[in-house]
């Protein structure tokens, strides 16, 4: 019965992971049309997170639930760090850095909880786990095709520092939550901590965003992608909650591959054949790495009760 329930759950976690992932991916898209408008990356950050927090606080609200996660403080506090960190490192590092060569740096971050949890497996196991995390790796490499026209140290200093945030987030989500954490309490206190971390950035560092460019195009693609980070963090949440940090971290292996299809679909980039073969790469180490996981006798990650 246990093993039965270890099942589902991670069964769910994986597939939550993939619809979180998949959410996660229209934040570039809709970001570039947010830029356009004149805003700065801070400001997205931050406004994201004040919908996500207004949303899931009303959702709350009306559903009458808890608006706190039954986390302390302390562990809400890091995990908003964390979520921050990652966030604010990861957009800061191209601006020394290309594109694509800090998508790769950072997307490192499932490849670094993928050799953490491997510990309880057999050599077997072990060696085919740590192989689906480098071939997805490859694919994504692949996928983005590797840019190193420009090289400076800040920006892969900082695409490092956001992939370490990154992984310490979904470590730390797993160590944290319980069958009792309320994700939508939990969501909240993170997405609070990210408003306040991001309004004291803005006031040392840009000043506050310029309502001029707040034309209804931009109106809009804030308004969707706020939605649309909402859900993918209240899934993701529940992905490490019930499936765990490792079948979560593959699982968002596929957030760039999406977000280069939603490029190709919507703002009318090139869709090539390397692109292409490294998204094949993304899914095929997800299968594998999914089926390995369904059959073992434990998953490799062991839950916090």
């Amino acid at each position: 019965m246990n093993r039965q329930r270890d099942l589902r759950g991670l069964r769910l976690g994986i597939a939550l992971a993939v619809v979180s992932a998949i959410f996660f991916a229209t934040n570039t898209p809709l970001s570039k049309v947010v830029y356009a408008s004149g805003q700065g990356a801070m400001a997205v950050i931050v406004a994201r997170a004040a919908c996500a927090l207004t949303l899931c606080t009303l959702i709350c609200v009306l559903s009458r639930q808890p608006l706190v996660s039954g986390l302390d403080i302390r562990g809400a506090g890091l995990l908003a760090l964390f979520m921050f960190g990652q966030g604010a490192m990861y957009i800061g590092s191209v601006k020394f850095i290309s594109v694509t060569l800090a998508a790769i740096l950072f997307f490192t971050w499932p490849l670094l909880i993928g050799l953490s949890a491997v510990s309880n497996q057999s050599a077997t196991g072990r060696a085919v786990s740590i192989a689906c995390f480098l071939v997805a790796f490859v694919g994504l490499v692949l996928a983005f095709g590797l840019d190193i026209s420009v090289i400076d140290r800040r920006g892969v200093a900082l695409a490092i520092c956001g992939s370490f945030c990154m992984a310490g987030y979904v470590l730390c989500a797993q160590r944290f939550t319980s069958k009792s954490t309320r994700p939508l309490g939990l969501n909240i206190q993170i997405n609070l901590g990210i408003v306040l971390l991001g309004v004291v950035t803005m006031l040392i560092f840009d000043g506050f965003p310029n309502a001029v460019g707040f034309d209804e195009k931009f109106v809009y693609a804030i308004a969707a992608l706020s939605i649309f980070y909402t859900v993918a963090t209240v899934t993701q949440l529940v992905a490490i909650k019930y499936g765990g940090a490792a079948p979560t971290a593959i699982a968002f292996n596929l957030e760039p591959v999406a977000s280069i299809l939603l490029a190709v679909a919507f703002l009318g980039d090139t869709l090539s054949f390397q692109i292409m073969l490294g998204g094949l790469l993304v899914i095929s180490s997800l299968i594998v790495y999914s089926t390995l996981a369904l059959r073992c006798e434990k998953p490799e990650v062991t839950r916090s009760q």
